[in-house]
C-alpha cells in the first residue's frame, strides 16, 4: 500500500509560509507607521516652507523657531527613512532565513516521506 504524503508536506510548507508571513508582517507594521509619520512631517514641512516664504529675500531674518523647525523636520524625516531602510534589511534577513530553512526542511520532509513510503511497501 502506497501512502500519499503530499497533503502532510503541503501542511508543513503552509505552516512554514505562515511563519514567514507573520515575521514579515511585523516589519510592515513598522514601515507603515514610519510612512504615516513621513506624511505628517511633509505637512509640517509645507507649513514651515510657507512661513519661510516671508523671508525669501533674507532667510537669516526668519525666526529661530522656524529655522529650528526646518532642521528638526529634516532630521525626523531622515530618522524615518533610516527606520524604513532598517526594516527592509530586516525583511531581507527574514526571507533569507526562511529560504534556508525551507530548503533544509524540504529535504527533511522528503526524506521522512521517502522513509515512510519505503516502510509502507514492506
Amino acid at each position: 500500500a502506497h501512502l500519499d504524503h503530499g497533503p502532510l508536506l503541503s501542511q508543513r510548507k503552509a505552516a512554514h509560509d505562515a511563519g514567514r508571513a507573520e515575521a514579515l508582517s511585523q516589519t510592515q507594521i513598522v514601515v507603515d507607521a514610519a510612512e504615516e509619520r513621513l506624511a505628517e512631517l511633509a505637512k509640517e514641512r509645507k507649513a514651515l516652507d510657507d512661513e519661510m516664504e516671508f523671508y525669501r529675500k533674507d532667510p537669516s531674518k526668519a525666526p529661530a523657531k522656524v529655522r529650528r523647525g526646518i532642521e528638526d523636520n529634516a532630521q525626523a524625516v531622515e530618522a524615518q527613512r533610516r527606520a524604513i531602510a532598517g526594516q527592509q534589511d530586516e525583511r531581507n534577513r527574514i526571507n533569507a532565513r526562511f529560504d534556508e530553512e525551507a530548503a533544509r526542511l524540504q529535504q527533511l520532509w522528503q526524506a521522512r516521506a521517502d522513509h515512510a513510503a519505503g516502510s509502507a511497501k514492506r
